[in-house]
């Protein structure tokens, strides 16, 4: 049994047989696979499709408070490709895998906070379901910290099992904001286990090799970094015309000229920098365990797909603002032609393999990089628009009663 907890209707099986389509051209045909096989169109997004469709529950969540008394807010057309879209993603979200990594990073920032301890940078997060747990692939290696253990034979990698007696429903912590606000994820490695890398660390991120293949990884990153699980109300700035549909239906994003967001990431650079040296300290991610508004140190992510050759000068001031020291929040995301120069330290990704495997910088971890398409894209930019209607509409007669 299928059930949609965003609607309340359920159906047997994977895909609902009511709106399954007659295959009469190679379209149609194309349309259908989607339908029999969602998970071919959203492997390796788990974390993405959770983060995008728990913002639709919260949209709706308002939208049921709003609504006039019997009547029912808007919902997608059931049949519509928004519709079947929606039932895909809830075929391979994983909410709960999502809720332990959260509760498992909470418990560490609240040890280090107590022990004075600084959280370590991070070259990738692996997280599995089956068996549930998580990996912090350290940048550096150093010892464990609670609820976080370590093997031997791997000093960098911290492992904590969803078993583990301090995940106990009943332990209590002090709650902590975005200790990790950066978290996104890139797709899945051998395994079957989902990778995230923090943008945080990472600084930028340039994407090259296949068009196509970069501009659909672009797609899925900028709308899990609009809807993200990991941070309240990340800050984002969209340079050039790529995924800024996304301006229109998520808070705190803006698309900006090129110029424009990097004067303002210059200010918020040397405003964070002139804090930091006040502290001593070198990154926001050591400031952040031990700040009474830890939130004051969320991330500011610019993501760069410049289609106005004006635009291109501006480039490398975003990119060089990241390089300075103490490093601030600022991040990007770049789908910038080759000539355009990255700063050493820059992680590349070339997306021209044709099984989209890449090797991650520093840590060489094979991953399959995941893909939104511009069909999935488009359907998720309907679904959010959706979720901010003030429409409604009536809604079913009660039944008659028993005589």
């Amino acid at each position: 049994m299928y059930f949609d907890d965003l609607t309340g209707r359920t159906w047997e099986g994977s895909t609902d047989p009511e709106y399954e389509l007659d295959p009469l051209d190679e379209e149609d045909a194309m349309e259908l696979e989607r339908l029999r096989q969602p998970w071919r169109c959203w492997q390796g997004t788990g974390v993405l499709t959770a983060a995008a469709l728990n913002e639709l529950f919260r949209l709706r969540t308002i939208q049921r408070k709003r609504s006039r008394p019997g009547h029912l807010h808007r919902l997608p057309s059931p049949g519509s490709r928004p519709d079947r879209t929606q039932r895909s993603m809830h075929s391979v979200r994983i909410p709960d895998g999502i809720q332990f990594l959260r509760r498992a990073l909470g418990l560490l920032t609240t040890t280090l906070k107590a022990d004075g301890g600084d959280l370590p940078p991070l070259e990738a997060v692996v997280l599995s379901r089956r068996p549930t747990y998580v990996e912090l692939h350290l940048a550096q290696p150093r010892p464990p910290v609670a609820p976080f253990t370590t093997d031997p034979d791997r000093p960098g990698v911290w492992r904590c099992e969803a078993s583990s007696a301090a995940l106990r429903p009943g332990e209590k912590f002090e709650p902590v904001v975005e200790p990790y606000p950066g978290l996104v994820s890139l797709g899945w490695d051998q395994e079957g286990r989902v990778v995230l890398i923090d943008m945080e660390y990472v600084g930028v991120l340039h994407l090259t090799g296949d068009a196509q293949r970069s501009r659909f990884l672009y797609q899925a990153l900028a709308t899990e970094l609009a809807t993200t699980a990991f941070a309240r109300r990340l800050p984002l700035a969209f340079v050039g015309r790529t995924a800024t549909e996304l301006t229109t239906v998520v808070r705190n994003s803006r698309a900006l000229p090129a110029d424009r967001a990097a004067a303002e990431i210059r200010a918020v650079a040397a405003d964070q920098r002139t804090r930091l040296q006040a502290l001593g300290i070198d990154s926001p991610r050591s400031a952040r365990p031990h700040d009474q508004e830890p939130a004051s140190w969320l991330g500011q992510v610019v993501l760069c797909h410049d289609t106005r050759a004006a635009d291109l000068s501006d480039v490398p001031l975003l990119v060089d603002t990241r390089a300075a020291w103490p490093q601030s929040t600022m991040s990007v995301v770049a789908l910038a032609p080759d000539g355009v120069p990255m700063p050493s330290g820059a992680w590349t990704l070339n997306c021209s393999a044709q099984d989209d495997v890449v090797l991650l910088p520093g840590s060489g971890m094979p991953v399959r990089l995941h893909q939104l398409d511009d069909v999935g894209f488009a359907d998720v930019i309907e679904l959010l628009t959706i979720g901010h209607s003030t429409e409604d509409e009536p809604g079913p007669s009660p039944a008659d009663p028993v005589q």
